[in-house]
């Protein structure tokens, strides 16, 4: 029975070593990104924004963004801004399909013009097919209002 035991264990032990080096090794360039958001709430308002995203495997990105623009509160126009930390889980990471759906969410920390406050942000977008160097997507989420935007991200060939 031992006998047994030890060459299941020396069967798995050799063919799992074996299956880690021929798995895909997630990319690791940085890229970059520009995004246009309009914010629906109490103060809303409208953000240019750049950030980077970084690779966190084959299906996940993170994003870091910084956005300004300009609230509307009351009958003022005030400078407004925020910065994001968010996570992308995208379903086709090898942009196989000419458009795909992807899930974000992550923490921001929003400026309406009045005050800093910390958000939690969850949504949906759609990218579509490659035009250039760049890829559009159509997003809209939840967090500190309901935000409305595009962005423009740089991506490797081949890869969402």
């Amino acid at each position: 029975m031992r006998a047994w035991v030890g060459a299941l264990l020396v069967f798995v032990g050799v063919h799992g070593r074996g299956a880690g080096a021929q798995a895909v090794r997630p990319a690791t360039a940085v890229r970059s990104l520009v995004r246009l958001d309009a914010v629906a709430a109490t103060n809303s308002s409208v953000q240019l924004g750049a950030g980077l995203i970084v690779p966190a495997g084959t299906y996940l990105r993170t994003e870091w963004v910084a956005a300004a623009g300009a609230a509307r509160v009351e009958d003022d126009t005030r400078m407004a801004g925020r910065v994001d930390g968010l996570v992308r889980f995208v379903i086709d990471p090898f942009a196989e399909s000419r458009r795909a759906v992807h899930a974000l969410g992550g923490v921001s920390a929003m400026y309406d013009g009045v005050e800093w406050q910390p958000r939690l942000v969850a949504g949906l977008g759609i990218e579509g097919r490659r035009r250039g160097a760049v890829r559009w997507s159509a997003e809209v989420a939840v967090g500190g209002g309901i935000r409305i935007g595009v962005a423009a991200r740089r991506l490797r060939p081949n890869r969402r």
